[in-house]
């Protein structure tokens, strides 16, 4: 990458820094530390799951995700000063009304979660890159096709710098293909000009436990059977 670089390319590197609960990973601090010091730019990934490795309600889960993001931001600039790096925090919801508990990817929630992350970091001035897929199906149906239609009517609605996983992929980041991704690019261009009316669930409030049962998760290691999680099945993130 640093060849490359100096060639004129663009190039940067896709890192993480924290594993989970706000843990430095021992496999990434090396690889961190020579795009880093090389002064490429990196892009900060945070994936903290709500009801695994995170908490289950809207604000104390874009709470710790944007932690995440920053500690790892704070510390590029603390090696390279001046170094460019982009927020990707990118949490996801763990869907757990299910045995498999799977993520909610192409959920009305997990869309509204990346999009006020992305609308936080513009506040802040902070470059921004969250993930906000387009469907949850298992393949580019009927029905992926019309979810498809309502999250980027949804993202439409909002500012933001870059929401990636947007085109081409399923439920679970395992059916993408560039036929997918070109049939969902076009039907994007039809959105743009014709949106969906997105009716959203109840507004999402600040949870004022939030901080608390962040060090709770921690402490045990394990989000799952936090009381808090319990109260929350069904009411946060749905949709």
């Amino acid at each position: 990458l640093k060849d490359y670089s100096e060639k004129g390319h663009r190039v940067g590197a896709a890192l993480s820094i924290i594993s989970t609960y706000m843990t430095v990973s021992d496999e990434m601090a090396d690889p961190f530390l020579k795009t880093v010091q090389r002064g490429l730019p990196y892009i900060m990934n945070s994936m903290s799951i709500g009801g695994l490795t995170g908490p289950y309600s809207m604000s104390s889960l874009a709470t710790l995700a944007q932690a995440e993001a920053l500690f790892g931001l704070v510390l590029g600039q603390l090696i390279a000063p001046g170094i460019k790096s982009i927020n990707a925090a990118m949490p996801t919801i763990a869907d757990m009304t299910r045995k498999d508990m799977p993520m909610m990817f192409g959920s009305i929630s997990n869309t509204m979660l990346n999009i006020l992350l992305a609308e936080l970091n513009i506040y802040l001035g902070i470059p921004t890159c969250q993930s906000s897929c387009s469907h949850h199906c298992d393949t580019l149906d009927d029905e992926a096709i019309e979810k498809s239609k309502i999250i980027f009517s949804l993202v439409l609605q909002y500012d933001f710098h870059i929401l990636r996983h947007m085109f081409g992929f399923s439920s679970q980041l395992n059916d993408f293909s560039i036929e997918n991704m070109e049939k969902q690019i076009d039907l994007f261009h039809t959105v743009v000009s014709n949106p969906e009316e997105v009716t959203l669930p109840a507004p999402a409030e600040y949870d004022p436990e939030g901080l608390d049962v962040i060090f709770e998760g921690f402490e045990r290691r394990d989000f799952r059977n936090l009381d808090h999680t319990l109260r929350n099945i069904g009411r946060s993130f749905v949709g």
